[in-house]
């Protein structure tokens, strides 16, 4: 974790606005640790739950990419090319009402995007600090299980961990990150 910690300490006194990325594995931590860093360094988190891609842009040739449950136009035109901004107005979208929810943050010094789906490659140049979050696929299991249940943890054995593995694999996550932890080595997630 010192070495997170030293590097955002390290960009935030060099520049006026710091970006980060959390990309990683489902259950390895993601939003734990971008809270984490939230109230640490008092920053302004966005996670890629809020921009899941609606039910009628999910057409076979836009379900055939890696990467593609995310509304990734809608994440570079209301967060990432706003990112020079004090504040940037957003539409969260959500899974659960099907509706979109229209928002506004303040962008403070340091800016967290987290979540699966954060490091595709189109939004990669906006960031200065890339971590990926790795976990062991049991261990993993186990998270998810406690997190969604038994019939939940299904779901993710059969749809969303194919899905988030074959896009960290085609994208070569780990290989673009500037930090890649394990969530079994750190006890903060």
């Amino acid at each position: 974790m010192e070495r997170v910690y030293k590097a955002i300490e390290k960009l935030m006194s060099e520049k006026d606005r710091v970006i980060v990325a959390i990309d990683g594995m489902c259950g390895s931590g993601k939003t734990t640790f971008s809270k984490h860093l939230e109230e640490k360094y008092d920053a302004t988190v966005f996670q890629m739950d809020w921009f899941y891609l609606p039910i009628e842009q999910k057409t076979p040739e836009r379900m055939s990419e890696p990467g593609c449950n995310v509304d990734y136009d809608r994440v570079l035109s209301e967060i990432h090319e706003k990112l020079d901004q004090d504040k940037v107005s957003y539409k969260r979208y959500s899974d659960i009402t099907l509706e979109y929810y229209p928002m506004e943050k303040e962008l403070k010094k340091l800016v967290i995007i987290e979540g699966a789906y954060s490091m595709r490659p189109e939004f990669r140049k906006y960031y200065d600090l890339k971590i990926f979050l790795g976990i062991d696929p049991s261990h993993q299991i186990e998270r998810l299980t406690k997190r969604e249940g038994i019939e939940g943890v299904k779901d993710y054995i059969k749809k969303w961990i194919p899905l988030e593995n074959e896009y960290i694999d085609h994208y070569n996550l780990k290989e673009a990150c500037d930090v890649v932890l394990e969530a079994q080595d750190a006890a903060l997630f």
